[in-house]
C-alpha cells in the first residue's frame, strides 16, 4: 500500500533468529489491468521479483500466493480469466525460481468460493502454473477462509503429487488474537499464555459473558490444567503463535511445520519479536 517498505536487511535478521522460510503476501489484483489482457505493471512485477531475490539470497525458502483477492471470492465467475491471466503471467515469470519458491495460489478462499466452486478452480489454475513450472510445489487452501473443518471437502487433481494443502487454524481464539478488537468480545483481553492456567487469573472483558464459548474458555482456561483445552496444545504448537499489538498496529510471529522445508515461517515480515 505504499507505506512500508521491505528492505533487504530484514531477511539477513530473519534468518539469524532461526527462520529457514517467508510468507510473501501481494495483492497482484491491485496492479493488474482490470480488463483483458489483465497485465500486470511490469515495475511491480520486477520488484516482487526483487524481494523473492533477496530472502532467497538467506537460504529462505520464499511462499509468494495470490492474496486479497477479494473480487474473486465475490464473483468467481467474472474474475476467473482474470484469475488465471495473473498466474500465468506470474508462473511465467518466476519459472527458473522453482527450487527456492512455492506458489500458494490464493490466501482464503471465502464467500461465493464455497467447497465446491473452489474445487472446480483449483485445477484450472494449477494447469495454467504446471505450463512453464513443472516442478514448483504448490499450496492449496481449504474454502471457508482455509477452515479445517472443510477439509474434507476439498479436492486436489488425482495427478498432481506435488502440492501442500493449508489451513489456518487460530482456535482458541482468545489466545491466538488477544488484544484485537475484532470477531468477538472475548478478544481484547490481554495476558492469556499458553497453555495455561497462568499464575494470576486473568480478568476478562465483561462482554465475554454474553458469549457462552468465550465465558466457557476463559473458566476453564484459568482454573483448569488442560482440563479443556490441552489437548489441543500439540498441534497448537506447530501452526502458530499468537498475535501481538504493536505501536504501528497489528504485528505477528508465526511458527508452521507442514514439511521440512517450512519448519519455521515469520508471519508479517515485520514483527515486534523481530525488532527489525
Amino acid at each position: 500500500n505504499g507505506t512500508f517498505i521491505i528492505r533487504e536487511s530484514f531477511f539477513k535478521v530473519i534468518k539469524q533468529r532461526g527462520f529457514n522460510s517467508i510468507h510473501l503476501p501481494v495483492k497482484w489484483s491491485s496492479r493488474a489491468l482490470a480488463n483483458a489482457p489483465y497485465t500486470i505493471d511490469k515495475a511491480f512485477l520486477l520488484r516482487v521479483e526483487q524481494v523473492v531475490r533477496q530472502a532467497l539470497a538467506q537460504n529462505l525458502t520464499v511462499v509468494l500466493d495470490v492474496h486479497h483477492f477479494n473480487e474473486l471470492s465475490q464473483n468467481p465467475d467474472a474474475q476467473l480469466p482474470r484469475f488465471l491471466s495473473i498466474w500465468d503471467q506470474i508462473a511465467t515469470h518466476f519459472r527458473r525460481f522453482h527450487a527456492g519458491l512455492l506458489f500458494d495460489i490464493l490466501n482464503e478462499p471465502f464467500l461465493k468460493l464455497t467447497p465446491e466452486k473452489w474445487n472446480s478452480i483449483i485445477p484450472q489454475v494449477i494447469k495454467v502454473i504446471r505450463k512453464t513450472n513443472e516442478f514448483s510445489t504448490l499450496l492449496v487452501h481449504t474454502a471457508e477462509f482455509a477452515f479445517h473443518k472443510t477439509l474434507p471437502l476439498l479436492r486436489l487433481p488425482e495427478e498432481e503429487r506435488n502440492v501442500i494443502v493449508n489451513i489456518h487454524y487460530y482456535n482458541p481464539m482468545p489466545f491466538s488474537f488477544q488484544g484485537m478488537n475484532i470477531l468477538s468480545g472475548a478478544l481484547p483481553t490481554t495476558g492469556v499464555v499458553w497453555p495455561g492456567p497462568p499464575k494470576v487469573p486473568v480478568k476478562y472483558f465483561s462482554v465475554a459473558n454474553e458469549e457462552e464459548s468465550a465465558k466457557c474458555f476463559f473458566k476453564d482456561y484459568n482454573t483448569v490444567q488442560g482440563a479443556a483445552i490441552q489437548h489441543l496444545v500439540s498441534f497448537w504448537r506447530r501452526t502458530l503463535g499468537r498475535w501481538q499489538n504493536g505501536l504501528q498496529g497489528t504485528r505477528g510471529l508465526f511458527q508452521l511445520e507442514v514439511s521440512e522445508r517450512l519448519q519455521k515461517q515469520t508471519w508479517n515480515l515485520v514483527s515486534d519479536g523481530l525488532k527489525l
